[in-house]
């Protein structure tokens, strides 16, 4: 009994792990829709991008790019082979997954929630906006981008001309 208090003890005292790389095991939620449009509900104007983002849009859900939204596993999304398109994925579509973009050129990409990770391939004069990601993003052979996230950790491999909008919460 005493031992089991002097190890709770040192559980709550012990500093914990600042960052390790973690397999997840989740499956992947089924997307609801409501009315069948995807609506941002600002009327903003996508400052980056100068693209406007606007009530009554008709931006297609997740579910309509089944042709090219691949789950290659049960906690991993890959979209790839895009051009000229706006890709948008609910927070239920990316809460903790790993998301993979490769080859999109001139394309949108608004992921909304928390991914696990993300990473990103030979990208062209795209804009990327990503909510906080949980871990790290990673980046290799892009050009002319413009990238918005948050994440623990940046690794960023021959890409030129991108332009990075970034928070790292590493210490």
């Amino acid at each position: 009994e005493l031992q089991q208090k002097v190890n709770r003890k040192q559980d709550e005292l012990l500093p914990k792990k600042k960052f390790a790389f973690k397999s997840r095991k989740k499956t992947l939620p089924e997307s609801k829709t409501t009315n069948g449009t995807n609506d941002t509900g600002s009327g903003d104007t996508d400052k980056i991008s100068g693209k406007g983002f606007h009530d009554g849009d008709q931006v297609p859900k997740a579910e309509e790019y089944v042709s090219y939204l691949n789950k290659t596993t049960s906690n991993t999304v890959e979209i790839k082979d895009r051009q000229n398109e706006v890709i948008s994925l609910q927070p239920n579509e990316v809460q903790g997954f790993d998301i993979n973009f490769t080859n999109l050129h001139s394309c949108t990409v608004r992921l909304f929630g928390n991914p696990g990770t993300v990473h990103i391939s030979n990208m062209r004069e795209s804009l990327i906006l990503c909510g906080p990601v949980q871990g790290s993003v990673f980046i290799d052979e892009c050009s002319n981008c413009k990238i918005v996230t948050a994440c623990q950790q940046l690794r960023v491999h021959t890409t030129k001309d991108t332009i990075f909008f970034l928070h790292v919460t590493s210490r």
